[in-house]
Formats: C-alpha cells, sequence, structure tokens
C-alpha cells in the first residue's frame, strides 16, 4: 500500500480504524452464519426420549421417525441418573402437532447401512400432542423385545464367526432375510435353512444358532413387518464383505485424489476461495434466471461473428490481427445511455444514471501541486506542442548556446531535429556547458556579387527530401518520404524542376 502523504488520502489512523471496523463485522457475520449453521436460529421442539438402552448407540444428528414420516433429529444423548439413557430430541415444530403425547420411542436399523434411529410407536389417537420438554416413554411391546433379542443375538453369531467363512455366512444370512417377491412366512424356512448351514461355522455356535431361531420365531408372530429392519441390520456388514476388494480400490483412489488436490490448494492458496467466490455467483444467476442459458446460446452466434471481425488471422494464416482502438479522452461517467441491457431486461442503472453528467469542480486540496518537500527547485521546462500546466512549468523558455554563440542543437542531422527542440532550463545555466547567446552583431555591408557555385544535378536520400520540400523535413516526413526515395535519387531538369 502507498500512502499519498499530499494529504488528499486517507491518513494511517482512519485506515486503522477502517480496518478493525471490517474485521469486526466480518467476525459478527461470521458467528452468526456458524449460530445458523448450527441450528440455534432454527425454530424445533424439544423432547426427550428415556431409553435403557440405544443398541449399537445414536450418532449426533440421527433420524427419528413416526410412521415413516421423517419428523426430527437426535440431538445427543445422556446419561441419566439410574444409567438410563436420554435421548434428546429435536422435533420439527410442523409435525409435533401431530404427533400424540401416547407415543413411545425404540432404536431401530433405518436404512441399507444399518444405520440406527429413533421410531416413535403409534399407540393410539389422543387430544394432547407433544410439546416442548415433553417425555417419551420406552416402548416395551413384545415386538420390540423379539426385535432388540434378535439384534442381540445376530451381533453374537457374527463375532464367533470363523473370518475366512465370514463373507458367505452374511451373504446367505442376506438372503435369508431378503422378503421381497417371496411367499409370506417363507423368511422363516429360509432362516431355518441358513441356520443348519451355518452351524459348521464355528465351535461355538449351536447355543446361539438355538436363541437366534426362537428370537426369530418370536419376532414373526409379534411383528412380521419388524423381519425387513432386521435384513438391513446385516447389509452394512455383507457389501464391505462382497465388495471389499472395490472397497479397497475406492480408499487408495480417494486417498491418492486427496493428495493431489491438497498439493494443488498448498500451491494456489486462494484458488479454492475464487472458485467457491465464482460458482456461487454464476450458479445463483442461473437459478435466478433458467432461461438465461438458452439466451445465451441465441446471442453466442453473432457474438461470434463480431468477435472474428475483430480478432481474426492475417493472410498467410500464422498472424493474428486485431482490430483494436484505444481513445485517450478524459473521464465520462456512465449515463443512461451506457446501462447494460440483455434482451428485453434491463440493469439497474437504467433506471438511477442520470441522462446527461457535467463533471463537478475540482476540488482545492485535489488539484495539481507540488508536494512542500518540493519547495525552492526550478519549474518544469515546458515541451512545446503540450499545455502549459499552471504554477508548474514556465512558458518562453529560450534555447541553449555554448561559449562562442552556437545553439546546441543535440538531434542535428536525425528525424528527430525539429520535434524536440534544444531549451534551456530557467536557474540553471550552463547546464552542457554554454552560456546565454550573446546580443546579434550589427548587420554588415553588402559582399559583392559573385559567380554562383555548381551546384550537383542529382540528390539522394536526406538531401533529395531536403531539394525537394526546400527545407530540412521534419518527423513525419521523414517517415513518409523516406521509404518512397529509398535506393533513388533526385535529378534536377534544366527549367529548375526536379524528376
Amino acid at each position: 500500500m502507498i500512502i499519498d502523504p499530499s494529504g488528499r488520502g486517507p491518513t494511517m489512523k482512519q485506515l486503522y480504524v477502517a480496518g478493525a471496523a471490517g474485521l469486526i463485522v466480518f467476525a459478527i457475520i461470521l458467528g452468526f452464519l456458524t449460530a445458523r449453521y448450527q441450528g440455534y436460529f432454527v425454530p424445533k421442539v424439544n423432547v426427550v426420549a428415556n431409553l435403557s438402552t440405544t443398541g449399537d448407540g445414536l450418532p449426533s444428528d440421527a433420524d427419528v421417525k413416526f410412521r415413516g414420516v421423517l419428523v426430527g433429529v437426535v440431538k445427543n444423548v445422556d446419561i441419566g441418573e439410574s444409567a438410563e439413557q436420554k435421548v434428546n430430541i429435536e422435533l420439527k415444530p410442523e409435525f409435533a402437532d401431530g404427533i400424540p403425547n401416547t407415543v413411545t420411542a425404540r432404536v431401530v436399523p433405518s436404512n441399507l447401512f444399518a444405520v440406527t434411529s429413533v421410531e416413535l410407536v403409534y399407540n393410539g389417537a389422543n387430544s394432547q400432542h407433544l410439546k416442548e420438554g415433553s417425555q417419551i416413554p420406552e416402548d416395551r411391546s413384545q415386538g420390540t423385545i423379539a426385535l432388540q433379542d434378535t439384534l442381540t443375538t445376530v451381533r453374537d453369531i457374527l463375532d464367533e464367526v470363523d473370518p475366512v467363512q465370514f463373507g458367505r455366512v452374511l451373504g446367505t444370512l442376506t438372503q435369508a432375510l431378503d422378503g421381497s417377491g417371496r411367499v409370506p412366512g417363507s423368511t422363516i424356512q429360509r432362516l431355518d435353512h441358513w441356520l443348519t448351514t451355518v452351524a459348521d461355522a464355528g465351535p461355538n455356535l449351536g447355543g446361539m444358532l438355538d436363541n437366534f431361531s426362537d428370537s426369530a420365531h418370536a419376532l414373526n408372530q409379534s411383528a412380521p413387518e419388524l423381519l425387513d429392519v432386521l435384513g438391513s441390520s446385516v447389509q452394512t456388514a455383507n457389501t464391505i464383505a462382497t465388495k471389499r476388494e472395490q472397497l479397497i480400490a475406492l480408499l487408495a483412489g480417494a486417498s491418492a485424489t486427496t493428495d493431489r488436490v491438497n498439493d494443488l490448494f498448498a500451491s494456489n492458496p486462494d484458488v479454492g476461495k475464487e472458485v467457491t467466490v465464482g460458482m456461487n455467483a454464476t450458479l445463483g444467476a442461473l437459478a435466478a434466471d433458467p432461461a438465461s442459458i438458452t439466451k445465451t446460446f441465441q446471442v453466442f452466434g453473432p457474438s461470434l461473428a463480431q468477435l472474428n471481425t475483430t480478432f481474426h488471422g492475417g493472410p498467410s494464416g500464422k498472424q493474428m490481427v486485431w482490430n483494436a482502438g484505444i481513445t485517450l479522452t478524459p473521464y465520462q461517467p456512465n449515463t443512461v445511455a451506457d446501462c447494460p441491457r440483455y434482451g428485453d431486461l434491463l440493469g439497474p442503472s437504467c433506471f438511477t444514471a442520470p441522462a446527461e453528467v457535467s463533471l463537478p469542480p475540482i476540488p482545492e486540496n485535489l488539484r495539481p501541486r507540488r508536494l512542500d518537500s518540493a519547495a525552492g527547485l526550478p519549474p518544469l521546462v515546458s515541451i512545446p506542442g503540450m499545455p502549459d500546466i499552471p504554477g508548474l512549468t514556465s512558458p518562453g523558455v529560450s534555447p541553449m548556446h555554448t561559449a562562442n554563440g552556437t545553439e546546441i542543437k543535440p538531434f542535428q542531422g536525425t528525424p528527430l531535429e525539429g520535434l524536440v527542440p534544444s531549451i534551456q532550463v530557467p536557474g540553471l545555466p550552463g547546464l552542457l556547458g554554454g552560456t546565454p547567446a550573446p546580443p546579434a552583431a550589427p548587420a554588415s555591408a553588402p559582399a559583392p556579387a559573385t559567380v554562383p557555385a555548381a551546384t550537383p544535378i542529382s540528390y539522394s536520400g536526406d538531401a533529395a527530401m531536403t531539394q525537394l520540400l526546400g527545407r530540412k523535413p521534419n518527423a513525419s516526413e521523414y517517415l513518409l518520404l523516406g521509404p518512397i526515395l529509398k535506393g533513388g535519387t533526385l535529378q534536377v531538369s534544366e527549367n529548375g524542376g526536379g524528376a
């Protein structure tokens, strides 16, 4: 950052105050966004489910369902005074009014990956519904008890299975519990067949298999619909066992990809922020105006045609021709004529921009002037053909001369002669060893007539241009006539003309 010491810009104190205020505002906004992400500003109804066990555990944000509908999430699990587990649940307000306060809670596998969730069991209609601080008791129906016993037995059996045969056992168990397209009641027969097949997979499975058989029979009698839950409980382990090689390849590829992404962001730390900001603006614009994609392709063809008139290849096909115009005009603020238009859509400035803009006078503190540290220095020398800067340049500077009175012409004999004349800096006499020119000598008597000397009959180069113009050419004439007379001569005819 460059601080302007002339006082026209902000001071260091003002910059410090502005920076501190910006950081405070940024911290406040970030805090509000973080709190919003964590759910502090989202309306919810907090209730507590008192359970004796949560099985393999309930993770945070686990689903809470009522009659198959997601009505809330699990916030956390606390341990009560009597080792009872208190599951803190956040219900959605729009669903809490439709859940009677007679519901009970139980933990069941909720999806293909056997992630546990809380299910609210309907126990009949009631005029009272769940509200803030309601206590939900544990469901102790016969079906729930049979399901918990069966899940516990399955876990004990799988712990005793030989690891070599673990994948085959899981596969057959999954097929036995799959009820899709089966005759009602055939699941128990398939489980009996599975128990007979897997009996030899471990030395101590006899009693466990008997317990599993009894639990499955009890579950089938009390709650046949929960057999699907039992099948979902082993899907994760079976998927991992059967897709082990693909899982290893996936993890290895993900690790390599992560390393490359880390290297990319380490080399370019600002790329992620720029991509995120850019994509946010792009996706937001597309979401606000879905028809913009179609309009973009409609104007894409004419835009390419116009672009081809500006950037195109040269005659030989190896050059690039750019047709660009650069204007050095003064600052012109935008008017209504400059507002953006996209088809029938008008930009915001089309309604707010003025029809004409008159530039206000420059404040005194912004006018060009010397710094206080430059006081006492001689004024700048004005350049011929350029306007003078009031208070900074001094017009009418005389040329510089040598000690014998000859004018110093550093560009004599070059195309720049006459374009940049020799000048003398005021206050610095004799900059190049010269002194001011002496007064001109009085005119002498006319010399007697003499016979004109012979002149050449042909000229070439600079001499040809001088004879053609009658004076020394300036820079532009030199550039125009130089290529024309290059390699040629100018001959003088008898009548004094040139050819």
